[in-house]
């Protein structure tokens, strides 16, 4: 029984020690664990600072933005009113230039050009001030030239003819009769490797038709006999546009940011203008060879006949896609692509293009408003248009071969 006391106390008082560790260890813990919540305070509370630091940081940052934006609004709105002011003073500089010229040049003939129809005979097309433009409300003609793409359509300057072109590689001739609305081909001018992307007559003998191609070149027939006069090579990408600045002369624009000026007589390129962008379109100022181009850049460059640099540069806020010059005394509308063409009026009174929604749209030149909107008849974009020597017509040509003759 002792021996039974003795074991008993002994694993009683190991008992204890065991407990009285345990409690220590308690002890300790129970301090540890105070000392981490005395800091997790003192962390939170400086969490708390960090936050209340940072939301004022970011107060003043987005007020010093703000003040930085407010001031590069009003440096921009600044710019563009300054802009504007240019464009608007180098316009009025450049049409002035332009209207000298052209009325001295007026002034010295009653009648603005001679036509010759497929007759041979000359018809005479009365000055600029005796042309008696209509504005077109409806459809009077409509239809199909060829079997692909349309990209170009032009009015022969008798009225009576009219050439289109596109992606069939070909210039089909019309002959559109204005008493009885009637349209029939006459015939078709091949020679082109590419796509048609615009068409001119010649107006000093009406006798030629000039086509350029995305095939890199530029051709000239003769109206009468329909033979291929002139292959003009020499650009390094597509030819967008080209024009006849006399009957011996014609001058071309590319994507491969060159203008040509091109003898005929001499079957040679006698310039090259350098503009540094392609060009979309472009207008002969007189017969000395001044160009006026409309490019990608967003600039309208003004050409010096006596030399291969430019004397004025406009820019403008989007791509030039379309030139037309007013040779007289003188955005409700989306383009469907960079070589889309508009026209003046023979009396330059009117402007007229066709939308990427298939409408034809005329401008009053004199408000800057729209006078009328010609619709539902194409159904597709319109990427050429042209206006009837004498004012009367219009004609329209969409992607989709349709062609579109407006009167009243």
């Amino acid at each position: 029984l002792t021996k039974e006391n003795t074991a008993v106390k002994q694993r009683l008082e190991s008992a204890e020690d065991k407990l009285n560790a345990l409690q220590r260890v308690n002890e300790t813990i129970h301090d540890e664990f105070q000392a981490l919540q005395l800091a997790y305070t003192q962390m939170e509370e400086r969490q708390k600072e960090s936050d209340a630091t940072v939301a004022v940081l970011r107060r003043e940052m987005t007020a010093k933005i703000e003040k930085k934006c407010d001031a590069y609004d009003q440096e921009v709105i600044a710019h563009d009113k300054k802009l504007e002011e240019d464009i608007k003073k180098k316009l009025d500089e450049a049409r002035n230039d332009i209207m000298v010229t052209t009325q001295l040049k007026l002034s010295s003939s009653a009648v603005s050009f001679k036509s010759a129809n497929m007759d041979g005979k000359i018809h005479l097309t009365p000055a600029i001030d005796s042309i008696k433009v209509i504005v077109p409300t409806k459809a009077i003609v409509k239809w199909d030239c060829g079997d692909n793409e349309l990209h170009a359509i032009q009015f022969h300057p008798s009225g009576s003819l009219i050439a289109s072109g596109g992606s069939d590689r070909k210039i089909h001739i019309w002959e559109f009769n204005s008493s009885n609305y009637h349209v029939q081909q006459v015939y078709t001018l091949a020679g082109n490797n590419s796509t048609v992307t615009a068409i001119d007559f010649d107006n000093e003998n009406a006798n030629l038709i000039l086509g350029c191609s995305e095939d890199f070149a530029c051709r000239v027939w003769g109206l009468t006999d329909q033979r291929l006069r002139h292959t003009l090579t020499g650009h390094g990408a597509k030819v967008f546009c080209a024009k006849f600045v006399t009957a011996t002369l014609i001058a071309s624009g590319s994507q491969d940011r060159t203008l040509k000026l091109w003898d005929l007589q001499n079957r040679q390129c006698v310039r090259t203008l350098f503009a540094g962008s392609k060009c979309h379109d472009l207008v002969a100022h007189d017969a000395s060879g001044s160009l006026i181009s409309g490019h990608f850049d967003k600039k309208i460059r003004f050409w010096d006949a006596r030399n291969d640099s430019t004397k004025c540069e406009l820019q403008l806020q989007a791509a030039v896609t379309s030139l037309s010059i007013n040779r007289g005394n003188h955005e409700d509308f989306k383009v469907a692509s960079d070589t889309v063409k508009a026209v003046l009026s023979p009396d330059c009174k009117y402007a007229c293009a066709g939308g990427s929604d298939g409408s034809v749209f005329i401008w009053n030149i004199a408000t800057g408003k729209i006078e009328r909107v010609l619709n539902k008849e194409h159904s597709t974009i319109i990427n050429a248009v042209a206006w009837h020597p004498e004012g009367r017509f219009i004609a329209s040509c969409e992607k989709q071969r349709r062609a579109i003759i407006w009167g009243e």
